[in-house]
């Protein structure tokens, strides 16, 4: 599974929603955020960070809609993995990826099935 730069971008902005939907930012969140960037031969992590802040939030919206059954699965599952990195599940987070979910026309999973889903990769 591959994404360009501007789908990467998309995630990575959607990912960053999350990480601040509860008003705080854990070293372990940035950790994985950046192993899954490494995931997929991501090397100019600021690049793809910069698009990701620059980028509207529908551009986005729209990138991650109009991928592909198997991509939309990860997206799903790397946003709700990424909610409880830090060990807690914020009620704002989960309304978010709920959110997100739904703009974007993601599956929809558990957490239980989201973190089975990145395991299994």
């Amino acid at each position: 599974m591959t994404f360009t730069g501007i789908e990467f971008a998309a995630i990575t902005k959607m990912v960053f929603a999350i990480v601040n939907a509860d008003d705080k930012i854990d070293n372990k969140e940035i950790r994985y955020i950046a192993t899954e960037m490494a995931r997929f031969g991501i090397t100019e992590s600021s690049t793809i960070l910069k698009m990701a802040e620059e980028m509207e939030t529908s551009k986005a919206v729209g990138t991650i809609a109009a991928l592909d059954d198997e991509r939309k699965r990860y997206v799903s599952a790397y946003l709700g993995t990424t909610m409880i990195i830090d060990g807690e599940i914020d009620e704002k987070e989960l309304a978010l990826w709920r959110l997100i979910t739904s703009l974007c026309s993601l599956p929809q999973m558990t957490v239980k099935e989201a973190i089975e889903y990145i395991k299994g990769r």
